[in-house]
């Protein structure tokens, strides 16, 4: 997201200045500054994880994420990983929303975080789960979050302060868009996909139960568990079961 030269694919925002240096962008502004000075992604992103490197040498900034722009001093509604050399860095703070949304832990923060040296940041977005990482450990987790889900990227310089804060090394893996449904596994007229040697039977409405043959009993008969014939890395699978009082099944994986 940063070719390391120029702000290309960022607009700055009325308030402090922001220039590239070495590698890295370099936000500074002065403590009669009323306004948060940002730059702000040109395009506006989805589901992804970005990671960066920042570095504070003096103030209160933030990396935010799936926000929007407004007229007002802070510039920008949406989430924001605090980005600072105080315990609070790496928290979630929602502004123009709910204010802190999740601190870190401060404990685990004194032990990874390197004030005003250079820091390892990784925020991942996926539909309404956020992690936000500092160099490797999770420092704030939201499930399910009522949130935005969409919005702009912006790098801020807090208003009525002192600020100098320093970002390089910013690139982002976005996640494909969700597709429209899950792929079938049982096409409810044959077992194409599938193997075994058990007595198997498919029903009307994609029902398919084992009816043990006369003398089979028994949970050990391991020639009798349905298969797939494809091998799976990484997925979701969603099933309905339905088994009486007595019974013991699996899905394995």
């Amino acid at each position: 997201l940063f070719d390391g030269k120029t702000l290309k694919g960022w607009k700055p925002m009325p308030g402090g200045e922001w220039t590239v240096k070495d590698g890295a962008i370099v936000g500074t502004s002065v403590k009669s500054e009323h306004r948060h000075g940002l730059l702000m992604s040109e395009k506006e992103y989805s589901d992804f994880v970005v990671n960066f490197k920042f570095r504070v040498i003096k103030g209160d900034s933030g990396f935010y994420f799936r926000s929007d722009p407004v007229k007002s001093a802070v510039g920008v509604h949406g989430f924001q990983m605090e980005i600072d050399n105080s315990k609070e860095v790496g928290g979630l703070y929602e502004t123009g929303g709910r204010g802190w949304v999740k601190k870190p832990d401060a404990k685990l923060i004194k032990k990874i975080y390197q004030p005003g040296k250079w820091n390892q940041g990784s925020i991942t977005v996926i539909g309404k789960n956020v992690t936000v990482r500092i160099n490797g450990e999770v420092t704030s987790e939201l499930k399910n979050d009522k949130g935005r889900l969409k919005g702009r990227f912006a790098m801020q310089l807090h208003g009525r302060m002192d600020m100098e804060v320093m970002f390089k090394d910013i690139e982002i893996k976005e996640a494909k868009p969700a597709d429209d449904g899950f792929v079938e596994m049982f096409n409810g007229k044959d077992l194409t996909g599938w193997k075994t040697t058990g007595n198997w039977k498919i029903q009307k409405g994609n029902i398919l139960p084992l009816e043990p043959r006369e003398g089979e009993h028994g949970w050990q008969r391991y020639h009798a568990y349905i298969t797939t014939v494809r091998k799976y890395k990484d997925f979701i699978i969603d099933l309905e079961f339905k088994f009486k009082k007595r019974g013991n099944s699996g899905v394995f994986l």
